[in-house]
């Protein structure tokens, strides 16, 4: 699984990465096929986190279909920024 990290304190920059990965899919809607329907990416009132390491995580996975949409909507620093993580990661 692959996620870009933020502090648990940080959730303007989660909020704005989520949402500008949410706004790309849902104008890349019907192109190609694609589908996409949802309210957000990511939701930061049940994001993916890590207690023991003060983090929340926005996930991006590879193996989706989207993946490549996600990859192309990001900066440099956000690709740079993207860590595999294991499933135990999640709120430990």
């Amino acid at each position: 699984m692959k996620i870009i990290k933020f502090d648990i304190a940080d959730t303007q920059g989660f909020e704005a990465l989520q949402s500008k990965i949410h706004s790309y899919l849902l104008s890349k809607n019907g192109v190609d096929g694609f589908r996409y329907v949802a309210n957000c990416w990511n939701d930061i009132n049940n994001p993916i986190k890590n207690l023991s390491e003060g983090k929340i995580g926005v996930f991006i996975e590879e193996n989706e279909p989207r993946y490549s949409y996600i990859i192309s909507c990001l900066d440099q620093s956000e690709i740079d920024s993207i860590e595999t993580i294991s499933d135990d990661w999640i709120n430990n």
